[in-house]
């Protein structure tokens, strides 16, 4: 009986083939498409990310290389390990103690469509307040060096390129520099028109994202952890992360979501997009479900007039479990219009053309979450220490309802002048 393993309950005894016995205590440490891929038998290598309940002895690290497989990243604030490895071999790495559970590296995507035309956003305030002093890190496609975010100052302090490498600022997509201009933008070449919120912050940017508006969750994370690695030297108080992928694992073992606590827990803001798989509920994509973090929905106006506002259909529904709910919050993301992007420009080969129209409109939950950053930018620069569970606390109290189910608006749209 060499191959077999007993096998024992309570009041029943029975011997299994070794392997069976494998997949019933190991499958468990493996998320559905892991699993999935394991089936299919075939031989292809798998993309994944390896949580550990320690950090990554050089002996583990060495039976990645033994078992055919390559070290991607190594992550220092999350104990993981992003790799490449057969099926045969991420089967035998779940088998070893350390290992706390194996994610497949999957796409998150962009939140943003584009629209016909536009309600704008007023940035106007009668606080004097421009988010001075707040530096904004932003994991997307790039930032394209637009006017209004090179005039009258540099809003880009910092730029790193997880995609193709390239030192100075870019964006081959677009919809990172309508997020930078959402919330850091002048408004110099609208004339003050199309000003983003926070118009004298400064914003870090963490290009993770192609130009398709796809990004690997591991490569995100690596982001991330730069965010915090990098926190001191460039006094980042906030994390926008205007995207989302989907949710096929609990809070527990998701990957993005642990990223995500560490970066919170190192003293980080940090805000996500709920993602634009509404109108059903339990849509909130990840890391929108961190129960930690700042998570917002959109809402627009059914009726401009009487400034009537509803959830906007796309916006991500959640599930209330116990006390935890989400999303957190609702800001405009409707027709919301922002700065252009050159998308052929890359720094060093090719030189950048005149934007005929330097602004265009578009709706998702990343503007409502761009928004949201905005907004935060301007209470940290009167209030530059408060916690992110106090700020958390406060909007809540700054919040309208819009009436409807708390997993669509969670406690409601955000009201600045409630704050002040």
């Amino acid at each position: 009986m060499s191959n077999l393993f007993l096998f024992q309950t309570y009041n029943y005894t029975a011997y299994l083939p070794s392997g069976a016995c494998s997949m019933i205590f190991f499958s468990n440490k493996m998320d559905p498409i892991i699993k999935l891929k394991l089936k299919e038998k075939e031989n292809k290598s798998i993309p994944a990310i390896i949580s550990l309940k320690e950090p990554p002895s050089n002996s583990f690290k060495n039976s990645i290389s033994k078992n055919s497989g390559k070290l991607k990243y190594e992550y220092k604030f999350t104990q993981a390990l992003s790799v490449q490895m057969s099926p045969r071999g991420i089967e035998k790495l779940s088998e070893l103690p350390e290992v706390s559970y194996i994610s497949y590296d999957r796409k998150a995507e962009i939140c943003m469509d584009k629209a016909s035309k536009s309600i704008g956003i007023s940035s106007n305030n009668p606080y004097n307040l421009t988010g001075k002093g707040v530096n904004i890190a932003v994991i997307d496609t790039g930032v394209y060096p637009h006017g209004d975010l090179n005039r009258p100052n540099k809003v880009v302090i910092a730029f790193k390129d997880y995609i193709n490498s390239i030192k100075q600022p870019y964006d081959d997509n677009g919809h990172g520099t309508h997020i930078s201009g959402i919330i850091s933008g002048s408004g110099e070449l609208s004339n003050g028109k199309y000003k983003g919120i926070a118009p004298s912050s400064r914003l870090i940017m963490l290009k993770a994202f192609n130009c398709v508006g796809e990004g690997s969750f591991s490569d995100i994370i690596a982001a991330i952890e730069w965010v915090i690695e990098n926190k001191e030297k460039y006094d980042i108080k906030l994390l926008c992360l205007p995207f989302g992928g989907e949710a096929v694992t609990s809070c527990k073992f998701d990957p993005l979501v642990k990223a995500c606590e560490a970066a919170w827990n190192k003293g980080i803001i940090v805000v996500s997009a709920s993602g634009n798989r509404g109108p059903s509920f339990d849509t909130i994509t990840t890391p929108g479900i961190c129960p930690c973090i700042i998570t917002v929905g959109s809402c627009e106006y059914t009726d401009t007039a009487a400034k009537n506002w509803k959830v906007s259909n796309f916006s991500g529904r959640g599930i209330k479990r116990g006390n935890i709910i989400k999303p957190d919050f609702l800001t405009p993301g409707f027709n919301i219009t922002s700065l252009s992007a050159d998308r052929s420009y890359i720094p060093g080969v090719t030189s950048m053309i005149h934007l005929d129209n330097p602004y265009h409109a578009a709706s998702g939950s990343s503007i409502s979450c761009a928004i949201a950053a905005g907004c935060i930018a301007l209470f940290l620069e009167k209030m530059p220490t408060v916690s992110g569970n106090d700020l958390k606390g406060i909007l809540k109290l700054s919040c309208k309802s819009l009436n409807e189910p708390k997993t669509s608006q969670g406690f409601g749209m955000i009201d600045m002048q409630k704050i002040y």
